[in-house]
């Protein structure tokens, strides 16, 4: 599967007076006879190209093998594990750091790795990161399903510590190799251009759309075109917490990555609390039918950002001081 190349921002050096970004999320400030809106597309054109590209081509091994489309033989299960984790790093982190050095060069690279060190924010967010949306999940499926998850919770809290946190530590490598690209490197520069609510809509589709090799092969998973439509639009309904998130911590990798991987490690917790096929109502029953209840409780997580930040999402305009507050307070931004 071929991708179509970006195109680079090179201009020289002694026609482009540019200054360092005030803010933290790093993208270059270009003094304003400069600042137009083709010349900071640029480099999130190359990121996104180059994040597809490499994740694709990098887990093709196990996209295409026993596993997936059957096309190449079997691997080692730890090869297809080391491949299959490497392809995030191959694609997106990689992808991040390419598209710094066609933004400014050297000095845009070290800008974006700094956010990897980026590690005080309030302690309120260490804690509620990975527990966000396992959350959102165990009260959406309780209400549902009355109250049986949260129960199975309670009678077996051990399985906090037997499934979710060894998943958590686990798919934390995932996360990083994820989280450099969305949120370390795009969406400060997708809201620098589109503003916070068009910015999460276009990530959202973008990072659903990433993960089609992995669900068409089966890997994650049966297929059908139905519950790729419903993965897509929990995906961009999803991703209206990780801007929230990512805007008041500064767009912190290491926070992304701990709400990414509590996101993950949610699906090895659910399938224990969750018994399917639920007996009861069958309107229930169509609504656990391809995840149709996390369009659901996404979506009115989503309407409750929206409204609570009108609409800001915890977003500063350059220039403003970052939002870095406990996760209980949602401050309006403006």
């Amino acid at each position: 599967m071929t991708t179509r190349s970006a195109p680079a921002l090179i201009v020289p050096s002694t026609q482009v007076p540019a200054t360092r970004d005030a803010t933290p999320c790093g993208p270059t400030r270009i003094e304003p006879r400069l600042r137009t809106r083709s010349l900071r597309i640029h480099p999130l054109v190359a990121f996104f190209a180059l994040a597809f590209a490499g994740t694709w081509l990098a887990a093709a091994p196990v996209v295409l093998g026993p596993s997936g489309f059957r096309l190449l033989p079997a691997l080692p299960d730890a090869l297809s594990l080391l491949i299959f984790f490497g392809a995030t790093f191959a694609g997106p982190t990689m992808a991040a750091f390419g598209a710094a050095w066609l933004e400014d060069g050297g000095s845009g690279v070290r800008r974006f790795a700094a956010a990897y060190a980026r590690w005080r924010v309030a302690p309120g967010w260490w804690l509620a990161a990975p527990l966000i949306f396992p959350a959102l999940w165990l009260l959406g499926y309780s209400a549902v399903l009355e109250g049986a998850p949260l129960l199975a919770l309670a009678r077996s809290p051990q399985l906090l510590l037997t499934v979710f946190l060894p998943a958590l530590a686990l798919l934390s490598v995932v996360g990083l190799g994820e989280e450099a690209g969305w949120r370390g490197f795009a969406l400060p520069r997708l809201q620098l251009v589109l503003g916070p609510v068009r910015a999460t809509l276009v990530l959202g589709l973008l990072h659903g759309l990433w993960h089609l090799p992995m669900l068409a092969s089966g890997i994650l998973g049966p297929f059908s075109a139905g519950g790729f439509v419903i993965f897509i639009v929990v995906a961009v309904l999803g991703t209206f917490i990780y801007t929230w998130v990512s805007n008041h911590v500064r767009h912190s990798i290491l926070i992304a990555t701990l709400v990414h991987a509590g996101s993950n490690a949610s699906t090895n917790l659910m399938t224990q609390l969750v018994e399917l096929p639920h007996s009861g109502d069958p309107r229930v029953e169509w609504l656990l039918q391809d995840n149709r209840l996390n369009v659901l409780i996404f979506g009115a997580a989503a309407l409750i950002l929206l409204a609570a930040t009108r609409g800001r999402l915890g977003y500063q305009r350059a220039g403003a001081a970052p939002t870095d507050g406990p996760p209980p307070a949602v401050v309006p931004a403006g």
